[in-house]
């Protein structure tokens, strides 16, 4: 064993914008940290500055080598090490670095805790305050600690005595920044309240992404409100994580319902919170007492009505239901969670070091294949190969969903699709008496684990039906053998309802143009029934320029000579 801990080091991988979470731990008496910076981060500069200028951290770029470095040198110092995680594990990014950090625990025992500070309190749909039930979010508030305070940003931004309205919209496609109407509402209340408030606008940290930033994760309409936004409003800046001084200075705070930011602006008596909502959202799954203590609006009308309104008559005091989640703030919730996480210091045992090749592998056994994240967890260029997988699944992310193939076959049908595999004969046959498609392999097949092509045998604008069979005697035999009739022009076209489907392509004009197929003596086969064991979709493969294919996977998990069949 190694002697006892000398230093508690805090390590933090920086993926996004500086959180208050994680600075409430580099800012405690004594606090030595190292901060590595992913190579993909747009901004290294900012946060660079950041963390040298208010914690003094030490800042390296991000790789496993680097990493390992660093804790072999902390092991032989005989420090302990933290690891603060502000990705939430509900995200694949965030589980997978977790993962990448209790591997390495293991590897190097100097790791006394890998702790998921989060980045968000009550309230938040994204880490619904599971990974941390102290509020250490308000310490350095509580502690007056903070590089500002409610005065300093009433100087900063000329408030004067003028009633502040503070806008903190968060992201997604049912919030604040996904509805047109109400961003443009937003900013001509400010036009038309200029007298009478002042507004200030402080973004969800994932709004002061670059869009060339992998984990920016907003739409094309949500960047282009948060631009309009930012326009029209004066903009906190990401280094100014802390929203609590804000929130002392403001009369009024308008958020989404789905953040924390409704329940954090409680801490302060007297606010009026103002609450958004989407229409669809079902106001039944929230707690009563919490919808109390604020006032919901649900589009531009009612957002307009409220802050047109008597704003100071919708004030409540929210204390004591801050206080029933999480306590009473006393400026100790570092050292409550030190105490709790880490107690006293423990003895170490010997470093196992573990190889870079090791851990990716330790990491891609736990996503799918061809998946980018365990190469970005790493700080490592993903490869092209994965790259092209990843453009092909946001191409055809949608049709892939509406035939409910599974994401962990998305890889497998991507490489049939550049192969050009058809090997469904490999797995199935054709029953003799029924000509069902049945399954062929003597140990059976299980549900959700291959995936087929199934090619068309036919595919024709309608129109051009008649002529084009009137050309190819040999497919008109060949659909007439599907059909068990006589192998004319005259019978197919009567009976090519029975086995022709449709869609619809955009022409080069821009209009759809509708295209009848016919699948393949395998889709044929597969029968319809009322408890199909399996699923078959239509893709239509940009990649490919537009070819059609059908795509089969099994539901359920079949034995030998089992009927494989559809819905019907």
């Amino acid at each position: 064993a190694m002697a006892a801990v000398r230093q508690r080091v805090f390590y933090v991988p920086m993926h996004s914008t500086p959180t208050e979470q994680v600075a409430a731990f580099l800012a405690s008496p004594g606090a030595q940290s190292k901060v590595f910076l992913y190579p993909f981060h747009t901004d290294h500069e900012m946060l660079e500055s950041y963390f040298k200028m208010n914690f003094g951290a030490a800042i390296f770029e991000f790789s496993f080598q680097t990493l390992a470095r660093e804790l072999k040198e902390d092991s032989e110092l005989g420090n302990e090490v933290v690891v603060l995680l502000t990705s939430s594990a509900n995200y694949a990014f965030g589980r997978l670095q977790r993962s990448l950090f209790e591997r390495l625990q293991q590897a190097y025992p100097c790791i006394r805790d890998v702790f998921g500070v989060g980045h968000c309190l009550y309230g938040c749909t994204s880490c619904s305050h599971s990974e941390h039930r102290l509020p250490v979010y308000f310490t350095r508030y509580h502690n007056k600690t903070l590089p500002y305070t409610a005065e300093d940003i009433r100087t900063l931004y000329e408030t004067g005595d003028m009633p502040v309205v503070l806008l903190c919209p968060s992201f997604g496609e049912r919030q604040i920044i996904s509805n047109d109407e109400l961003v443009q509402a937003l900013i001509d209340l400010k036009l038309i309240l200029s007298g009478r408030f002042k507004f200030i606008l402080k973004l969800h940290p994932a709004c002061y992404l670059s869009p060339e930033h992998p984990l920016h994760g907003l739409s094309p309409r949500e960047l282009a409100n948060v631009k309009r936004l930012v326009e029209a409003f004066d903009t906190v800046p990401p280094t100014m994580p802390n929203v609590l001084p804000f929130m002392e200075l403001a009369a009024v705070v308008v958020a989404d319902l789905v953040s924390s930011i409704a329940f954090e602006a409680m801490y302060f008596p007297g606010k009026t919170i103002l609450a958004y909502l989407h229409p669809d959202d079902d106001i039944g799954t929230f707690d009563k007492k919490y919808l109390e203590l604020l006032t919901v609006f649900r589009d531009a009308a009612g957002v307009c009505s409220l802050l047109g309104g008597d704003v100071d008559g919708l004030a409540h005091d929210g204390r004591d239901f801050f206080k029933g989640v999480y306590g009473v703030v006393d400026g100790t919730e570092v050292d409550r969670t030190a105490t709790i996480r880490w107690g006293a210091p423990a003895e170490q045992s010997a470093v196992q070091e573990i190889d870079f090749d090791e851990m990716l592998t330790h990491l891609q056994g736990e996503c799918e294949a061809l998946s980018p994240w365990p190469f970005m967890v790493l700080g490592e260029p993903v490869p092209q190969e994965i790259r092209q997988f990843q453009g092909f699944s946001n191409l055809h992310e949608a049709q892939l969903e509406r035939m409910g193939l599974p994401a962990k076959l998305w890889p497998r049908l991507y490489e049939k699709l550049l192969g050009q595999v058809f090997d469904a004969g490999s797995a199935f046959c054709f029953d003799q008496e029924s000509g069902d498609l049945i399954v062929a392999v003597e140990e059976g097949l299980a549900a959700e684990e291959d995936v087929w092509l199934i090619d068309h045998a036919w595919t024709v604008p309608p129109a051009a039906s008649r002529a084009e069979l009137e050309q190819a005697p040999l497919l008109v035999e060949r659909l007439a053998t599907m059909l068990h009739v006589e192998a004319t022009v005259d019978n197919v076209i009567v009976n090519l309802p029975h086995i022709v489907k449709e869609y619809a392509l955009a022409s080069k004009g821009g209009e759809m143009m509708k295209l009848w197929y016919v699948e393949d003596e395998v889709g044929h086969a597969i029968r319809a029934s009322e408890e199909p064991t399996a699923a078959v979709g239509l893709l239509v493969c940009i990649l490919l320029g537009g070819q059609a294919f059908s795509v089969l996977y099994l539901t359920d998990s079949l034995e030998q000579g089992n009927a494989v069949t559809r819905a019907a």
